[in-house]
Formats: structure tokens, sequence, C-alpha cells
């Protein structure tokens, strides 16, 4: 599988397919399977291609995870198998970037269909729109889950839980979620879009605090994915998006590391402060 989109394509040029996959539980890794998807290709305010299929999982559905999306055995009995559709589905997300909500959830489940039906992990470039909203408001009261940005965005999901409706969120909220970035980032391509949501505004914010000494107030997300707040010095910024960054409290005595892709926010102080809980 190819990709035609690069870093520099212009991101009015870039081929976006927004992914959204309905499963029996949890674990990609653990015996469980997709029973619906729904994807759409876009290109700058242009509608393409869509695919929507149930899917036969090969096994039961549990009754917790019908509770959730309404889907059931009757319902996929005669559905295609996982490895028709992820055929299909891989044949719609060529020479495009994956789109999705939590998009390694999603993701993991494709790789994993797609390894037991003999065909490689997917090569596309990956867009977690998760990851994009909580750089945009870390701290936001209702969480950042797809129905929180719905309600935030005043979006209405006539089908929450099921694949095409919410995809149908993400795409009302792609345009809301630009401009917010842009209003923090320059973006005119798709490395520039990646970058943001990647971290490169928080990288390039802890670089200069490095370069003169100066304390900053981070917010990021703890090991279970709490949103916090500390002000230390940044020592040293390892290069790229998956690079950690080492900081140091007052007077050096303690350092500590965090993941680039945990640090939500950077705001520059005069003089660091103590930590406010453990990264």
């Amino acid at each position: 599988m190819s990709s035609g989109c690069d870093g520099r394509t212009n991101l009015g040029d870039a081929v976006f397919v927004f992914v959204d996959l309905e499963t029996t539980g949890l674990r990609a890794r653990g015996g469980d399977r997709m029973v619906e998807i729904y994807a759409r290709r876009v290109c700058g305010e242009k509608l393409g291609r869509e695919y929507e299929t149930l899917v036969n999982p090969g096994r039961t559905i549990p009754v917790e995870s019908s509770r959730v999306h309404g889907i059931c055995d009757e319902d996929v009995a005669d559905a295609p198998s996982e490895a028709d559709a992820v055929g299909k589905l891989g044949e719609l997300l060529d020479d495009s970037v994956f789109v999705a909500h939590n998009a390694s959830f999603d993701r993991g489940f494709i790789d994993q269909a797609r390894g037991r039906s003999n065909l490689p992990p997917l090569s596309t470039p990956q867009l977690d729109t998760l990851q994009w909203v909580r750089r945009l408001w870390p701290e936001a009261r209702g969480g950042h889950s797809l129905g929180a940005v719905a309600k935030r965005l005043a979006i209405v999901n006539p089908a929450p839980h099921r694949a095409r409706g919410d995809v149908g969120v993400l795409l009302d909220a792609w345009p809301r979620l630009l401009a917010a970035a842009r209003a923090r980032w320059p973006i005119h391509t798709l490395g520039d879009l990646l970058a943001f949501v990647g971290g490169e505004a928080e990288r390039a914010a802890l670089v200069e605090a490095s370069a003169h000494g100066r304390a900053v107030e981070l917010l990021y997300l703890d090991r279970r994915r709490r949103c916090r707040r500390v002000v230390a010095h940044p020592v040293e910024i390892e290069p790229g998006p998956e690079g950690s960054v080492r900081f140091r409290w007052r007077a050096g005595r303690i350092q500590f590391r965090l993941p680039l892709g945990r640090i939500l926010r950077v705001d520059g102080r005069e003089e660091p402060g103590l930590e406010r809980s453990s990264p």
C-alpha cells in the first residue's frame, strides 16, 4: 500500500480517510474483532468515496458490547468476513492519511485483521483526532471522547457508537479543529498539521526555554492520562515526535523525563516552582 501524501502536500490537496470501527471488545490482540466499518475519503472540502459494511467477526458478540453499539450476532451472520472487509478498506485508504479518534485503537484492529489475512500493516500516515483535541483543549471538563467533542462543538450525532454516525461527528468537527489549530500554529501543509498534532509547537517552546535557561509551566498527561501541571526547567529535548524531554526542578536537584506526546501545553515562567504531582 502506498501513500501519495507527504509532509509537503498542501493541506487542501491532501486526501484524508476518516475511519471508525465497532468491535466485539477493546482487545485487538486479545481475541476481539471488528463488527462494523465506515470510512470516507475527503480532499479539501470535497467528499469522496465511502465504504460501509458490517463484518462477521467469526465469534460471538458479547452482550455488553451489543448494548453499546446495538449490533448483535444475527446482524452480522451474513456479513462479509474480516479478510474481505480489510481488503476493500485498504483500497479506499490508498494514497491517503488515516484519520480516527483514538486512531491507534482502530488501526490496531485493522492491522491485526490484515495480519490474519496475510496482508502487511497499514503504511499510511496517521492523524489522531483524540490527540488533537487534547492539545487544543487539554483541561476540557467534559473530557476528550468523541461524545465530549460533539457536545463542545454542538454537533448532533444521530447514531452514536455506530461507525457512520461517529465519522459524521469528525467530519463536522474538522473545520473547527483546523481553525483552532491555526490560531496556535502556522498550518499550510500536511506536515504542518501532523507536526502540530504531534507536539511540534510545544517542542519549539521547550527548545527556546532550554536555550535561555528559562523555566516553563507544563500541562501534561500523567501515566493514567490525567491532566496535570508542573513548573520546571527543560534540560534536554530529544529529536522527533517520539522523543522525550528531560527536566529538572530548581537548583537541579531532581530530574525527570516526559515523552513529548504527553506534553499538551507549554507556558513560559520566570522562576521554577515545585511539582504539583508526579509525572
